[in-house]
């Protein structure tokens, strides 16, 4: 969900041009261009390589066991109030930021 929306607003924003401007010296140019080629605009490329066995290494020692990315005990309780409730996963970021905000009040309740 929250990946569709990054690369749909990744792709918006690399089909317009930043424009001159009189009051910033800043460059003009499309997005993309300006990360990609910053040399191309007197600017200096920082970026590093990474060997890609590090990124694995990295990903191996970070892998989750299963699909839940919290505590698990918040997660067991999370689902049974939702179940309770007869509350669905959420579909967008808002429905999301809802949900978080009524299970970490319904939590703290029963705390």
């Amino acid at each position: 969900m929250f990946q569709r929306d990054l690369l749909e607003s990744q792709q918006v924003w690399n089909t317009h041009s930043i424009r001159k401007s009189a009051i910033t010296v800043l460059p003009c140019s499309k997005p993309i261009l300006l990360y990609s080629t910053p040399e191309l605009f007197g600017y200096e490329h920082y970026m590093c390589p990474v060997d890609h066995l590090d990124i694995d290494v990295c990903e191996a020692d970070n892998k989750l066991e299963d699909d839940i990315r919290c505590d698990r005990d918040v997660y067991e309780i999370s689902t049974i109030l939702m179940e309770e409730n007869d509350i669905q996963q959420p579909s967008d970021p808002y429905e999301a930021t809802t949900l978080y905000i009524w299970l970490r009040t319904e939590i703290k309740h029963l705390l």
